[in-house]
């Protein structure tokens, strides 16, 4: 018996395919924006659009509540030492490497298009925790 590889995860292996992933996926939610406070977003009509793709969508501003702490990933082990510490947290997090990362696709493969697309969207992320478009 053999079991057939998912043929939408090896097309996504395809740049082109990527870019058209998400400027669709994106458009989306341009046209689609959620508005009001977390708790009316739940409940209005465009809550299956914001919630879809296991709410891997949502910008990540949507997460944040006062007092929250945002981590980068970029440097997660310092920054995440740091809070621990500032609890009086004695853990440390472990180096594992789970994925390996059998993708060969990298933002570079992104088109402009694309890019302009995250800028817009995810505008408010980029503000909140310092990145550059």
């Amino acid at each position: 018996c053999r079991i057939q590889n998912d043929p939408w995860k090896q097309d996504m292996l395809n740049a082109t395919r990527l870019n058209m992933w998400v400027q669709e996926r994106l458009k989306e939610v341009k046209s689609n924006p959620p508005v009001g406070t977390y708790s009316r977003r739940l409940s209005s009509p465009v809550a299956a659009q914001y919630y879809q793709l296991d709410s891997h969508l949502i910008p990540q501003v949507d997460y944040m509540v006062p007092g929250a702490h945002s981590l980068p990933f970029e440097n997660l082990r310092e920054t995440l030492q740091c809070l621990l510490h500032e609890y009086g947290l004695d853990w440390e997090l472990p180096i594992t490497r789970v994925n390996s990362g059998s993708g060969k696709l990298t933002a570079s493969d992104l088109t402009q298009v694309s890019k302009d697309l995250i800028g817009e969207v995810y505008a408010a992320d980029f503000e909140k925790f310092g990145y550059s478009r």
